[in-house]
């Protein structure tokens, strides 16, 4: 999913040295920062590590996102989404999850720098070390439980927005589209402590919608846990037990209509969405979806039907 860069980068990308200006959140005030390296580039994103230089700044080291894509193309959009999630994400989940701080913002270069927060995501967990994952995801259900209550009392200024089947869940909730389990992690410190605390990133703009959404997008990222390398898990598919496990834990947020309709919409949209660099790798990802990626999904599409065949 990322790769270090090699390469002399434009003006205007993330690279080490180079001082620059922006707002420090908690205070409100201008303050310069500098990359301190290890950028990577990501398929939407740059990354790296900084600090803020400024004399008087508590919070000197950071973590840095700017919203240039793998193409090249600053990606203003979505700068503007995740910072519009800060607030309310804080408001609603900050009590039973961890969320890195947002202390930086540079919107000419669309660069915000968040607290250094060291966490082991679910995706590199599981590919690392998998009983210690299995270990993990039994510890996080009961905290996805309180993120999904979170979500359905709070209230916040989400963008208006229809979910996929809002007449079928009656529960309304907050939804944000990035909360999903390889958009979390467990922090490096605590991993294999059964209280530790779930860290969570990335999770877009939120909208009003049902919370059978909500539980739909995690069931669905849990299914996709497989997806991708090593070639031997893809080819595997969907951890259909896994999915079992969660779906005892999560069934009563979920509505069985909104997660079939979710499992057959990833099908579809996975085939016309890829993400890739340039025209050729696009192109072998779409022939590798094809021909491999299909399997998995109807996989998935047939879990989420029996699922329907099974209920009351």
């Amino acid at each position: 999913m990322s790769e270090a860069l090699h390469h002399n980068p434009e003006p205007d990308e993330l690279s080490a040295g180079q001082c620059h200006a922006g707002q420090f959140v908690p205070g409100a005030v201008q303050v310069e920062y500098r990359c301190t390296g290890n950028v990577r580039r990501r398929i939407w994103s740059l990354t790296g590590a900084g600090e803020i230089v400024s004399p008087g700044i508590s919070a000197s080291r950071i973590f840095l996102k700017q919203f240039i894509n793998r193409g090249g193309r600053q990606d203003r959009r979505g700068f503007d989404q995740e910072l519009a999630s800060h607030e309310p994400a804080e408001k609603l989940l900050s009590a039973c999850v961890r969320l890195p701080k947002l202390l930086l913002v540079d919107a000419e270069r669309l660069i915000l720098g968040y607290e250094f927060v060291e966490c082991l995501t679910f995706d590199e967990l599981l590919r690392q070390d998998e009983n210690l994952f299995r270990r993990e995801f039994d510890a996080v259900l009961p905290h996805l439980v309180a993120m999904l209550d979170a979500l359905a009392g709070g209230i916040s200024n989400a963008k208006q927005r229809k979910g996929l089947h809002p007449a079928a869940a009656s529960i309304r909730a907050t939804v944000f589209p990035g909360l999903e389990l390889r958009n979390m992690g467990v922090l490096k410190d605590a991993v294999g402590d059964p209280d530790s605390r779930l860290c969570t990133f990335d999770l877009g703009r939120p909208y009003e919608g049902c919370v059978a959404d909500a539980t739909s997008a995690l069931l669905l990222s849990i299914g996709l846990l497989n997806w991708g390398r090593p070639l031997t898990r893809f080819l595997t598919g969907p951890d259909l037990e896994l999915l079992d496990q969660a779906w005892q834990i999560l069934g009563p947020f979920a509505d069985v209509e909104n997660v079939v309709a979710r499992f057959e919409q990833e099908e579809v949209a996975r085939a016309r969405r890829v993400k890739a660099a340039n025209n050729f790798e696009s192109v072998a990802k779409k022939i590798g979806i094809r021909i491999l990626g299909r399997r998995y999904l109807r996989a998935l599409s047939k879990y989420a039907g029996n699922l329907a065949r099974r209920s009351p």
